[in-house]
């Protein structure tokens, strides 16, 4: 988020699995840009790095979870972590 707003953070099971939502109330992710989004190195900000997501991917997919992006219309983006139980 650019300015002001609420991030959310909703946990739940299911089934075999421990769900992790984040929520903002940004401006969303442009559909051209979200297939980049956890790739080494890419970055939307003048003074990032881009390596946050791509580090967090990694350690999702070391522990064989999932990550998915989902617009939360009308403003915002929920980032789904998906992680085994065991």
């Amino acid at each position: 988020m650019h300015e002001e707003g609420t991030v959310k953070v909703v946990t739940y099971e299911d089934k075999d699995k421990i769900i992790i939502e984040i929520q903002d109330e940004g401006v969303g992710v442009p559909e051209q840009i979200k297939d980049k989004l956890f790739e080494p190195f890419f970055t939307t900000k003048e003074e990032g790095i881009g390596l946050g997501l791509s580090i967090v991917k990694r350690i999702i997919d070391d522990h064989k979870g999932s990550i998915q992006i989902k617009d939360n219309f009308p403003k915002g983006t929920i980032f789904k972590i998906s992680l085994p139980k065991k």
